[in-house]
């Protein structure tokens, strides 16, 4: 994605920053984006030979300009092709190294420089915020053919080469016929704009007053006592009628809902965790679900728990709300949530150290979601399958599931806590996520969950044990 030439545009609106995405890149390929985007930003346009140089040491086969005007589709997604690769060649990259050879400079300095007579030479450098910082050198001597004048002292004063300042502003006081040495003036400069550097790397800490937080009430010291199950369809066994809640999607139909209420199941409807121009179908399907008798609804962001909110319905929180802290689960009880997922960001131990009396749980099974996105990967695919995956270079095959507005990517391999069910403290219940998992697989992570035992085949334990680096 580039919105390069989009940059003076997102200016005009109000934007103070942009970022340049540099993750496991090469510095020419930083050189070259950030040289673009200045370029476009100060001009209103770019090199056409430097972004071809960009492209060629990231994408040859062009960029996209992703969401931004709004027009989802195939055009969307770029392509890095085998020649992408074979094009990002050594000359290329040889030709973008001279773009970070030296410091842009690009913070304005003012200069003040004294040369008299029987006086050390003084120069005195201060920035725009007001650092300022200061160097002697030696004595001038009387000139007998040589002497320095002002304008000679400016250009030895402006050449700031190698440095990130540049001298708006230069005033000279010199004696007359004085002799000084180039490298005593240079010498000078460079002892000046170094301390003037130190002093810009020094901030003043930011004033911080720490907000006093009640203390943490005490939550279950034992593991929990309930779990709940979230499916994808109507597909549930009635070994599932033990859960506490049912999690299905809003809009399985009428006549599965009645079925699933008629075979004993607890239900709630899930609202999309991505929701984007919907809001209006989905409340007016919150309204039909009530009338069929299910008011409780699991809600993963915070406009889904709004629209519940005005209907009065029981809000589940889900993972989506990122609850990680005390006051969050605070925040989630003045909401009117009945209760609330944990971000599974969270160790066992952060979550066993979480306060607030609104009961939690957190997903112990099943697939992780790792991305939601608008635009869904598999419509890029030259020929759609039933079951769509992104693959990566190792052949892991990430799932994807498309609900609502959005796709959600899920982990190549599920998450499984079945075995470590006895670590989990401070919650009141977990939380199985089925999603692209077949009959037999179901049965096997509720055998193991409900026998404590260890899950057969690959599995994480997600960011339980490691948190978030």
């Amino acid at each position: 994605c580039s919105l390069i030439s989009y940059l003076r545009e997102l200016d005009a609106m109000g934007i103070a920053s942009a970022k340049i995405e540099g993750r496991m890149k090469r510095p020419e390929y930083t050189a070259a984006a950030v040289a673009a985007c200045r370029q476009s930003l100060d001009t209103g346009q770019t090199d056409p030979e430097l972004l071809q140089k960009l492209e060629a040491v990231f994408s040859r086969s062009g960029f996209t300009d992703g969401y931004y005007t709004g027009q989802r589709g195939v055009a969307m997604f770029g392509i890095r092709s085998h020649e992408d690769v074979l094009s990002s060649t050594e000359r290329v990259y040889r030709s973008l190294h001279a773009l970070y050879k030296n410091e842009r400079p690009s913070v304005p300095i003012k200069a003040s420089l004294t040369l008299q007579e029987g006086q050390k030479g003084f120069l005195q450098v201060t920035d725009h915020e007001q650092h300022t910082a200061a160097a002697y050198g030696e004595v001038p001597q009387k000139a007998e053919k040589v002497f320095w004048t002002p304008e000679l002292c400016q250009r030895y004063i402006k050449r700031t080469g190698g440095t990130p300042f540049y001298v708006e502003e230069c005033t000279v006081s010199v004696g007359e016929q004085l002799a000084y040495t180039a490298s005593a003036m240079s010498a000078m400069r460079h002892t000046a704009l170094e301390a003037l550097l130190r002093q810009r790397t020094q901030r003043k800490p930011v004033p911080f007053s720490p907000v006093a937080f009640p203390a943490a009430n005490t939550r279950p010291s034992r593991p929990p006592k309930h779990y709940r199950a979230r499916f994808t369809n109507d597909k549930i066994p009635d070994d599932f009628l033990d859960c506490e809640l049912i999690y299905v999607p809003l809009t399985l139909s009428d006549a599965s809902l009645n079925r699933l209420m008629d075979r004993g199941f607890a239900v709630a409807v899930e609202i999309p965790r991505g929701m984007f121009g919907i809001e209006e179908k989905i409340y007016r399907r919150l309204q039909a679900v009530q009338r069929l008798g299910i008011n409780e609804v699991l809600a993963s962001n915070w406009g889904a728990v709004t629209l519940a909110k005005d209907l009065a319905m029981d809000i589940h929180g889900g993972f989506g709300l990122n609850i990680t802290n005390t006051a969050a689960v605070e925040q989630a009880q003045e909401m009117g949530l009945m209760d609330a997922e944990v971000s599974f960001e969270l160790t066992l131990a952060q979550i066993a150290a979480l306060g607030g009396r609104l009961p939690l749980g957190m997903i112990v099974g099943g697939r992780l979601p790792l991305m939601l996105t608008r635009n869904n990967p598999a419509d890029n695919a030259k020929k759609r399958s039933h079951e769509a995956y992104l693959q990566d270079r190792k052949g892991m095959r990430f799932p994807l599931q498309t609900y609502g507005s959005c796709t959600e990517m899920l982990n190549s391999v599920p998450l499984s806590m079945a075995d470590r069910q006895h670590e989990i403290k401070g919650l009141d219940f977990t939380v199985l996520r089925f999603s692209v998992e077949n009959s037999v697989e179901t049965g096997e992570i509720l055998t193991a969950f409900q026998q404590h035992t260890a899950l057969k085949g690959s599995i994480t334990r997600g960011l339980y044990y490691r948190g978030v680096e």
